[in-house]
């Protein structure tokens, strides 16, 4: 294709960058708790039971994640080829982020006519930590898929109202209708939150008499309620007190209540932009500043005026939600980077336009300064979080079973007939790991102490825990590493424990 070969040069420079930033050690931390945990858990029962309507958890209809099963599908598909791992687990969403990271290059390349925004922008969006994180790409949470559909249906919404030609109106309309249905079925309520700016935006336009006018909008309707809500239907009439689950989850319990202890005020989002693109925050202000201060808007402000308007208005309704987190603005990112990316395009044309006088040799030097101030230093920061899989101090400790495990594992070793003491911190996550490990013929257990027998082989984790398995039984040291220590239980030992 001729866009292929134009932009075969920057096509060469950002595939090892997004790759190094998505996909390196995508599996090296252990399954994580909460939602990556229960996702992988209506995984491996839905890869079990083929009911692809009601995901289960432990046997039971899931009433706590009550999220549509799209990004379910998405990992079922990828444990069938690849086998019920983290990898399998985090890959649909690592392919996510990555296909934003082209939609964004080619939509800029194609529509703005500017590849050097394109190539900018995706630059920026790989270097920002609320991009490149856990509970986004690098995770197996909802909301890369989310961000994914959302970012679609945007951009086609954009086309819509631009392009004038109707037989292309009608693939745009199509494109949209099945990426709002797919958000919807992604993550619920949160897959229509930027509607709302969409609709301020064809308001801005003056273009809503228009929209009404055309019979696709209508059509789109029809099919988004068919499919959304028509999933949610279904589901009640399979799994009785499905919508009272969501509403408690998604609507009331999450929306209108601080939900486990999430709370932030009304900047809450807008700190955590900033600190998400620290240093790229003034290239959004110059980016904002030319598109809507410009007498006659080209192309390129118009998207970036699009843009401002769905970031705006969805940090809006995100921030009237009593719960907060700080990855439940990750669909403004593209949005976000796209707008840097063009206050970046407009630095360059000034230092390039500034007087001659200047040498060109100097114009580029600071050109590359600027780069490498600006993108560089969050690029490297992005890229070093990946290699020293950072945990805090806590998740250390909880993990730390978990990551013996994962060792023990890419040694070699056979562990069948391990017990792992049972830990409510990382429940959930210890019990994907065993079922991993089932699923290649190591038979582990996870038990309480009080459940332990002669000639067991305990992986225990704190001197604490140890104590108490020590007061019981006398024990042989077979390994140890950092704070786990690996025993094979003895005799009991009749001496009964200080009260």
């Amino acid at each position: 294709m001729k866009i292929l070969r134009e932009n075969y040069l920057y096509l060469l420079i950002l595939l090892p960058a997004i790759y190094f930033a998505i996909f390196l050690h995508l599996d090296s931390l252990p399954f994580r708790v909460w939602d990556e945990s229960f996702a992988a858990m209506n995984t491996y029962e839905m890869r079990a039971d083929h009911d692809y309507i009601v995901t289960h958890c432990l046997g039971q209809p899931d009433m706590y994640i009550t999220k549509p099963p799209l990004l379910i599908w998405s990992m079922v598909s990828s444990s069938k080829i690849l086998g019920f791992s983290e990898l399998s687990i985090r890959l649909p969403n690592a392919i996510a982020g990555c296909i934003v990271c082209f939609m964004l290059f080619f939509f800029c390349a194609g529509v703005m006519n500017s590849s050097l925004v394109g190539f900018l922008s995706v630059l920026i969006l790989i270097s920002s930590t609320g991009f490149i994180r856990m509970h986004v790409i690098r995770s197996g949470e909802y909301d890369a898929f989310l961000l994914l559909f959302v970012f679609t249906y945007s951009l086609s919404f954009f086309m819509i109202l631009q392009n004038k030609d109707p037989n292309r109106k009608v693939w745009y309309w199509l494109v949209f209708t099945i990426a709002v249905i797919c958000a919807i079925l992604t993550k619920g309520v949160a897959g229509i939150l930027a509607i709302p700016g969409l609709f301020i935006y064809v308001l801005a336009q003056q273009k809503l008499l228009d929209l009404l006018k055309s019979k696709d909008i209508y059509l789109s309707m029809f099919f988004i309620l068919l499919f959304g809500l028509g999933y949610y239907f279904l589901r009640e009439h399979l799994n009785p007190g499905y919508l009272n689950a969501v509403n408690n989850n998604e609507l009331g319990g999450r929306y209108i209540n601080t939900n486990e202890g999430h709370r932030g005020g009304w900047l809450y989002y807008w700190n955590t932009i900033n600190e998400e693109f620290l240093f790229i925050m003034p290239l959004v202000f110059i980016g904002i500043f030319r598109a809507f201060f410009k007498s006659s808007r080209s192309i390129m402000e118009l998207v970036i005026v699009f843009c401002t308007y769905i970031v705006v208005t969805f940090v809006f309704v995100i921030s009237i939600s009593a719960s907060k987190l700080s990855w439940y603005d990750a669909p403004t990112s593209p949005l976000i980077a796209l707008t840097a990316g063009f206050g970046f395009y407009t630095v360059v044309e000034f230092l390039m336009k500034i007087d001659s006088n200047i040498p060109s040799r100097i114009r580029s030097i600071l050109l590359t300064f600027f780069f490498t101030v600006i993108i560089g230093s969050s690029y490297s920061k992005v890229i070093s979080n990946n290699l020293s899989m950072d945990e805090f101090p806590w998740e250390k400790e909880s993990y730390s079973v978990l990551h013996y495990i994962k060792a023990s594992e890419s040694k070699g070793i056979n562990m069948n007939g391990y017990k792992i003491i049972y830990d409510p911190q990382v429940g959930y996550s210890q019990i994907c790991q065993i079922r991993k490990l089932q699923d290649k013929g190591q038979k582990l257990q996870i038990v309480q102490i009080s459940e332990l027998r002669d000639g067991d082989i305990v992986v225990s984790r704190n001197a604490d825990i140890r104590n108490q398995i020590g007061y019981h039984f006398s024990h042989v040291l077979l390994d140890s590493d950092d704070n786990i220590e690996l025993w094979k239980l003895a005799e009991i030992n009749r001496i009964a424990p200080p009260k």
